[in-house]
């Protein structure tokens, strides 16, 4: 039993370290191997700086728009898992963000194709984070008027107040 638990975290490290890279082929065959990706897709990983994100969270914070393509398109990862994420202010400090979703992470970083593609795989306009903060709110944040509107056409709530 033992020789299984440690062959599920080398190939949950390898998973990791193969997002983190940026190898999309790598992945989508590592993932192919597998009877229930699902089980890898929808999985926390412990991240650095005590974050906690699943592969598909990984990928948007490292804004490869092409592992995010290829991770909707070629599975279906739950995208209203919720994960810890922090995000660098201003270059000297951070905030930790909880109860993220991936639609959350991609407008706060401001992607806009990445937003796209989940919202069009069904993510979630009106996810709230701990701190009742939203992907509408995150756009208007970054003056992203095309992305405003573009969540705001899939339904995004403007009245949603954020708490500070």
């Amino acid at each position: 039993m033992q020789f299984i638990q440690e062959s599920t975290d080398e190939f949950n490290k390898l998973l990791v370290a193969t997002v983190h890279i940026g190898d999309v082929t790598s992945l989508k065959i590592q993932l192919l191997s597998e009877s229930n990706p699902d089980l890898y897709l929808n999985q926390i990983y412990d991240e650095p700086n005590e974050q906690r994100c699943t592969l598909l969270m990984i990928a948007c914070l490292n804004g490869n728009e092409d592992m995010v393509y290829m991770l909707l398109n070629c599975f279906k990862p739950n995208l209203e898992i919720l994960n810890v994420i922090r995000i660098n202010n201003d270059g000297e400090s951070s905030t930790i963000y909880k109860n993220v979703t991936v639609l959350w992470a991609a407008a706060s970083m401001n992607h806009l194709k990445i937003v796209k593609q989940l919202v069009e795989h069904g993510a979630n306009v009106n996810h709230t984070t701990n701190m009742n903060s939203t992907p509408i709110r995150c756009a208007c944040y970054h003056g992203n008027v095309k992305m405003a509107r573009y969540l705001i056409e899939k339904g995004a709530n403007i009245k949603t107040v954020h708490n500070l």
